[in-house]
């Protein structure tokens, strides 16, 4: 340990403070009048003002006091070990109840005397216990799960290895192998489990859609691994509800063998519906819990079909049309209203991009929305005609004060009583770029919610950007600005995907 004072200045500086405080008190007390006073007392006085403006000085250099502590901390030793059902699958598993502990424990205790040990079981989930860990009883194992978890917990600490002891067998997470590349520590393995390899045809994925709709034809891809099983055959079946839907069959031409079995399944039923995949049990098998996997497809009646009415090309309309697109639950439509022939009634949504314009007042096709109380949602933008809009939507008014344009940051409601958006999205869509909005106030029927307030710089207004209403019998949504194309482009940009603008499109 050393302490060291430090100084903003030249250490010659305290020779002025010294003059300093021995020039003030001489001036003071070196002729001093007051003869009542005792000699000792008035040196005592002069020695008192030379310390206390010596000090006032001092303290002027803004001195520092410096202390260098040494503490020797030993490295530490992250022991993750395995608790995974697998490692009791060998031949031998009497070794792993009871000697294996044994080893461990004196292990244990050797680490302990040099380092800092911090002991992990890991299976499903990673638990910082050792009383716990040999059960062998998690029926998951997510390797990866220990090197991101670890990383994460000493950051910045001494961590000098990793003890991984494992079988390497997993069936949640990544490839462990990924998560190692960027360590700044070494990793050693201890192999559990047993190395032979035994003959064995397992189901390592299926591959399915979430969604199907009635009466549609859904691809299944069931990836099948073989091993030690040249020349056998691989038959893979599809059932449901105990009858066999499809069969396949693939022959094993290696020792190390791997095949993507593709099938089609019609959706006939409407919900929820199980599907159970088996590939059959060879001779001399000795594994078969991996034969089989369950999977579930939700299967709808039909698609919700929205029409995207534009009045002209804008970057706008791509960002609807694809992301509208990944939603399997909508057929979309997109179309111009100078070529536009369809049927309205044909649609559940109808999305009036910068419509009604001075060129197209809408009023014949509006008609037809009323008539069938055809939920809109209103795209405001520059070219669209507010007092058009006013006389379409009765409540509904615009006040345009001039034709400049505002551009007008988000705002989320938390008070709103529709839906509700995650934190995270709602986070990101009052960081997205802002929309530009007309300049002028909204007036609109008491029976209206709004979603989004414009922030035009730094001020929050009362205005909204984004509401929600009803007119003549017709659920409205009004998006009171253009440039929602910036909003998707930067969910990417942040996150590599498009989440939060989907959750926000989805749900309005």
């Amino acid at each position: 340990m050393g302490i060291k004072i430090i100084f903003d200045y030249p250490w010659w500086y305290i020779i002025l403070c010294l003059l300093a405080g021995a020039i003030y008190s001489l001036i003071l007390y070196r002729k001093n009048k007051r003869e009542s006073l005792p000699v000792w007392l008035n040196a005592l006085l002069g020695a008192v003002r030379f310390v206390a403006v010596f000090v006032i000085s001092f303290l002027l250099l803004s001195p520092m006091i410096r202390q260098r502590k040494n503490e020797i901390e030993k490295p530490i030793i992250v022991f993750a070990h395995d608790n995974s059902s697998s490692i009791m699958s060998v031949a031998d598993s009497n070794f792993f109840r009871n000697d294996y502990k044994d080893l461990l424990d004196k292990t244990i205790k050797q680490l302990n005397e040099t380092y800092d040990l911090k002991y992990f079981s890991f299976g499903e989930s990673l638990k910082e216990t050792y009383s716990d860990s040999m059960r062998f009883d998690e029926k998951l194992s997510d390797l990866s799960l220990v090197f991101s978890e670890v990383s994460k917990r000493y950051t910045n600490r001494n961590v000098g290895a990793i003890v991984f002891a494992s079988d390497g067998i997993y069936n949640r997470g990544m490839n462990p192998l990924y998560q190692t590349e960027d360590l700044p520590y070494p990793v050693y393995t201890v192999a559990l489990g047993d190395t032979i390899r035994y003959k064995d045809l397992l189901i390592k994925e299926v591959k399915h859609n979430r969604i199907a709709f009635s009466g549609n034809v859904f691809p299944v891809n069931v990836n099948i691994e073989a091993l030690e099983a040249k020349g056998q055959k691989a038959i893979v079946s599809i059932s449901k509800d105990n009858r066999i839907l499809s069969r396949e069959e693939r022959s094993v031409s290696d020792d190390d063998f791997f095949v993507t079995v593709p099938f089609q399944l019609e959706a006939s039923s409407v919900g929820i519906q199980r599907y159970h995949v088996e590939v059959a049990v060879v001779e001399g098998e000795k594994t078969i819990s991996n034969n089989v996997q369950d999977f579930f497809v939700e299967v709808i009646d039909s698609r919700q079909k929205i029409l995207i009415l534009a009045q002209s090309p804008h970057p706008d309309l791509g960002a609807l049309k694809m992301s509208l697109d990944a939603n399997d639950n909508y057929e979309t439509e997109l179309q111009f209203i100078e070529n536009f022939k369809g049927n309205i009634n044909d649609y559940n949504l109808i999305v009036l991009h910068q419509l009604p314009s001075d060129r197209n007042s809408m009023k014949s096709i509006m008609a037809e929305i009323v008539r069938n109380q055809t939920a809109v949602l209103l795209i405001v933008g520059t070219q669209t005609d507010v007092n058009a809009m006013s006389g379409l939507f009765p409540g509904l008014d615009f006040n345009l004060r001039s034709n400049n344009y505002n551009e007008s940051f988000a705002i989320i409601n938390n008070a709103f009583p529709l839906f509700s958006l995650q934190s995270g999205t709602i986070d990101a869509l009052e960081s997205f770029p802002p929309l530009f909005t007309k300049f002028g106030n909204w007036r609109f029927p008491a029976n209206t919610f709004a979603l989004i307030y414009q922030k035009i710089g730094s001020v929050a207004t009362e205005q909204p950007l984004m509401f929600f209403t009803s007119s003549q019998g017709c659920k409205l949504g009004v998006l009171g600005g253009e440039g929602i194309w910036r909003w998707r482009l930067t969910d990417f940009l942040k996150n590599n995907n498009h989440q939060v603008f989907q959750e926000w499109l989805f749900k309005t």
